[in-house]
């Protein structure tokens, strides 16, 4: 073995943790998660005061003991999406609303990849029938869906390479498809969750979609 790498990991476990509140305007918060150290060692409780968040608001590379929480205070509108990638630490979502004015690379206007540790909680997320192609799309990634909305896509929630993802209260309309898997993905709808998540069908190449009770779809 590495004894570099089990050292290194043994200084992270070591880390504790303190919690660090702040408020940030909308059009600052894209700039402030960017500045913020990959090695998170504090838990971030940020406050976003009202307005609109562009351009896409980036997770990336986010690791160790820390956590950051991300929730609205008054109307706040992720209008380029958000994307989670390469980062093991917790990064929670609330409040939010999520749009996508011209289409990305992921087409998705919430992208989670090599992600274990996403709550997306109370979001309001809406393709508006032009730009989205997927509601919450993930790969590699785990991911916890509460009590949002997802709208107006051509897929409400996608699950690829092994995924596992978990809808509870989760509701739309106007949605192409509803679940998508494929790749070993899993989706698991629990309570309050339509078979269909607002589309008119579901979708499965190699991968399973499971009700709340049990039963396969």
């Amino acid at each position: 073995y590495d004894k570099a790498d089990v050292s290194a990991q043994r200084t992270v476990e070591a880390v504790r943790t303190s919690t660090r509140d702040v408020t940030v305007p909308a059009e600052g918060l894209a700039a402030f998660i960017n500045s913020l150290p990959r090695l998170l060692s504090d838990h971030y409780g940020i406050t976003v005061s009202s307005g609109a968040v562009h351009p896409t608001l980036k997770f990336q590379g986010f690791y160790g003991p820390g956590s950051i929480w991300l929730t609205a205070d008054g109307d706040v509108t992720l209008e380029d999406g958000a994307s989670i990638e390469r980062s093991s630490a917790y990064i929670r979502l609330i409040g939010l609303k999520v749009r996508l004015r011209e289409p990305n690379w992921t087409s998705a206007l919430v992208y989670a990849e090599d992600a274990p540790n996403v709550s997306l909680e109370s979001l309001d997320i809406d393709g508006e029938s032009t730009q989205g192609q997927y509601g919450v799309s993930a790969v590699l990634s785990k991911v916890v869906i509460v009590n949002s909305t997802i709208s107006n896509v051509g897929v409400a929630v996608r699950a690829s390479g092994s995924s596992v993802v978990s809808a509870n209260g989760v509701t739309g309309s106007g949605n192409k498809v509803g679940g998508r898997v494929y790749r070993g993905g899993v989706l698991l709808l629990s309570e309050g969750t339509p078979d269909l998540l607002g589309g008119a069908s579901n979708s499965k190449t190699g991968g399973i979609i499971v009700k709340s009770d049990g039963t396969l779809l």
